[in-house]
């Protein structure tokens, strides 16, 4: 089955997580051990925005062959722990390549629910598309590195199942995006990680999975990538639940890691 997705969540996430703006940084002391209060605190919800409600008018009847609200979805309580920068505030996260040193400055954060639609052509015998819309929450985090000239927005949401629409969420995921443009008008993905599965298999995906990884010396518990080609126009992202991004290779394959 063909399908067309109209996939407004990447851009709906990053509209709507606004945040605060932070205007100075100190490089101090994470308590590591305390930074995953999303599980407990988060910003107030959005409401009255255009993408928290499942809306449809007269003409989505006549123009699709059927139109379906799927309800609302909330994140898991462990998807939740994988945003451990979320209650960062005027914090700087330092990442070394050897003698080198590369700052990210925790920038924005944000939490809302959004109403996302999702078309899929072919779907019906007179030809028309089935419109499916889905009401999920999302917490994202950007994170802005003047010194390797890169920004990564961080979101977690949940996805609906492409293949068959109607049985809802698949899971949930969490999502790293790079700009391609100052204006950031347009993202590319840098990583897609399945963190909550609901009614998906790993069987197929590039996920990969370490329980130990050592990186430039230190190591590191239970982290995850995705499997990148070499040599690639990406970067490849090492992440787990306790920090985040515990390292990085750069465009030039240079290895960045966390300094904790």
């Amino acid at each position: 089955m063909k399908t067309i997705l109209k996939y407004i969540f990447v851009i709906n996430w990053i509209a709507v997580f606004g945040g605060c703006e932070k205007d100075q940084f100190s490089n101090l002391n994470i308590s590591w051990e305390t930074l995953n209060c999303l599980e407990t605190e988060r910003s107030e919800e959005q409401t009255g925005k255009p993408y928290d409600t499942c809306t449809f008018t007269r003409s989505d009847s006549i123009k699709y062959c059927e139109v379906i609200d799927i309800g609302t979805v909330e994140l898991d309580s462990n998807t939740k722990k994988f945003l451990p920068y979320y209650c960062l505030d005027n914090e700087v996260l330092t990442f070394r390549n050897g003698r080198r040193s590369a700052q990210f400055r925790v920038v924005r954060n944000g939490f809302a629910k959004i109403a996302t639609r999702y078309v899929f052509s072919d779907s019906c015998q007179d030809n028309r598309s089935l419109m499916v819309c889905q009401v999920a929450e999302a917490a994202g985090v950007t994170l802005i590195s003047d010194d390797l000239d890169v920004d990564f927005s961080i979101g977690i949401s949940t996805k609906i199942n492409r293949r068959y629409p109607k049985s809802g969420a698949i899971g949930d995921f969490l999502q790293i995006l790079r700009p391609n443009n100052p204006e950031r008008t347009s993202y590319t993905q840098v990583m897609s990680l399945l963190i909550t599965p609901r009614t998906y298999s790993l069987e197929s995906s590039s996920q990969e999975f370490f329980e130990s990884l050592e990186l430039d010396g230190r190591t590191f518990t239970n982290v995850y990538s995705v499997f990148r080609s070499e040599p690639s126009e990406n970067y490849k992202i090492y992440y787990n639940e306790k920090y985040g991004i515990v390292g990085l290779v750069d465009l030039e394959e240079k290895l960045w890691t966390l300094d904790i």
